[in-house]
C-alpha cells in the first residue's frame, strides 16, 4: 500500500485462538500515531463456517485498516437516485465495524514518512476511485482496498 512500510504474512491462527484482547492492549494509544493496525472480522453470518475452514487458513472475513486512530475500509454501496456513485471507502471507530465479529488485530508496522494530512489526501483520493457500486465479493473487495491503502 501508499503508506505501510510492513505488512503481515504470517500463517493463520488456529480456531480458538482468536481474542479480543488486542483491543486492550495497554499501548494501543501509542500505535495509533505512528502505526497501522489492520482489524479482521468474520463476516457477518460466516462465523460458523469460518471456525470450520480455520484448520485451512480459508474463510469469509473483512478488514479494515486504522490509521491515525480511524479505521477505514470499504464495503457495497448501492446506487443513489442521483447520477453521482457513492464512495464505498468508509471510517469507523477501530474494531468496531458493522460488518463482521471483531476477530482479530494485527499490526502491520509503522508509516513510511506520512503525516495525517497526508494519510487524508490518499484517502481522499481512494475515495473517489473505489465506488461502492463496484465492490465485489471476489474482485474488488476490502482487502483489494487495503492493499491499495
Amino acid at each position: 500500500g501508499a503508506l505501510v512500510r510492513n505488512s503481515y504474512a504470517g500463517p493463520a491462527p488456529a480456531p480458538g485462538a482468536y481474542t479480543n484482547s488486542a483491543r486492550r492492549l495497554p499501548h494501543r494509544r501509542a500505535l495509533r500515531a505512528a502505526s497501522v493496525v489492520a482489524h479482521v472480522y468474520d463476516l457477518r453470518g460466516a462465523e460458523a463456517s469460518n471456525l470450520a475452514t480455520g484448520d485451512f487458513g480459508i474463510g469469509a472475513f473483512h478488514v479494515g485498516l486504522e490509521i491515525f486512530g480511524v479505521e477505514w475500509s470499504f464495503g457495497y454501496v448501492p446506487p443513489g437516485a442521483g447520477d453521482a456513485p457513492f464512495s464505498g471507502v468508509h471510517p469507523v471507530r477501530p474494531g468496531r465495524s458493522a460488518s463482521g465479529s471483531f476477530r482479530e488485530s494485527v499490526s502491520l508496522g509503522g508509516l513510511r514518512a506520512h503525516d495525517a494530512g497526508d494519510a487524508w489526501r490518499v484517502l481522499v483520493h481512494l475515495a473517489v476511485q473505489w465506488s461502492g457500486a463496484d465492490y465485489h465479493p471476489l474482485r474488488r473487495n476490502c482487502v483489494h482496498f487495503c492493499e491499495a491503502l
